[in-house]
């Protein structure tokens, strides 16, 4: 089986780790719905025969690894670029299947 890791399960911790970072001082729900939804995602790609356990695990962490390297770097970038003037710095990564590059944009 070429399966590792499991996208599926990569792409829906990501969104329960994000339900949970936004929404965790309004209520605890929200990222326990993500994360039974998440789990229920791996689990179902495991019952269909489409992953192991390994590849489900290893995808759950790289989901929630993601999201949280994201909020660091998030923070990071935003106060290093952020000056007292309220002028931005932004970068857009993208790629779209073909080619990729780094978008900039300064507001002033």
């Amino acid at each position: 089986m070429n399966s590792f890791p499991s996208g599926h399960t990569a792409v829906a911790f990501m969104g329960a780790e994000f339900l949970w970072q936004e929404y965790k001082d309004v209520s605890i729900w929200y990222g326990i719905g993500g994360y039974t939804v998440a789990t229920l995602t791996g689990a179902f790609r495991m019952y269909n025969n489409k992953h192991w356990i390994g590849d489900v695990a290893f995808g759950a962490g790289l989901g929630i690894l993601s999201t949280k390297l994201a909020y660091l770097l998030h923070s990071a970038i935003q106060s290093k670029w952020l000056n007292s003037n309220g002028n931005n710095l932004v970068f857009y990564p993208y790629y779209n299947g073909q080619q990729g590059g780094i978008s900039i944009s300064k507001q002033f």
